[in-house]
């Protein structure tokens, strides 16, 4: 038997926000050379987005409808849960350029998504 605890859909959003407010915090105020030049922000980043990849995929187990209800493009949360694949199985072919767009102009996106989901689960 594990002792994995059992995470509820909630629980996977607060967990989002958190990764995405980190990855907002390492990114604020931070110009893409300052960016690639600073290893440590690379790393915080990446390993978010390898968490929030992660963290949609298991609220799509939990519930395979929960996501398109509030945003209904199912390519939108291929590429979410795409990141996490590529990050992981394609390291070498990561685009630092994409993760710093991504993380300073998408995730404000990403969290009204996720804050909508909550919002469901009331």
């Amino acid at each position: 038997m594990s002792n994995k605890e059992k995470r509820t859909i909630e629980q996977f959003t607060y967990d989002i926000e958190d990764f995405i407010t980190t990855i907002q915090e390492k990114t604020k105020n931070m110009s893409y050379e300052d960016f690639i030049n600073s290893g440590d922000n690379i790393d915080a980043v990446e390993i978010r987005f390898l968490k929030i990849g992660e963290a949609v995929s298991q609220i799509q187990k939990l519930d395979k409808e929960i996501l398109y209800k509030v945003y209904d493009n199912k390519s939108y949360w291929e590429q979410i849960k795409g990141t996490r694949n590529k990050l992981v199985h394609e390291y070498w072919g990561t685009s630092i350029e994409v993760l710093y767009y991504v993380a300073v102009e998408e995730l404000d996106e990403l969290l009204r998504y996720i804050l909508k989901i909550r919002e469901l689960l009331k």
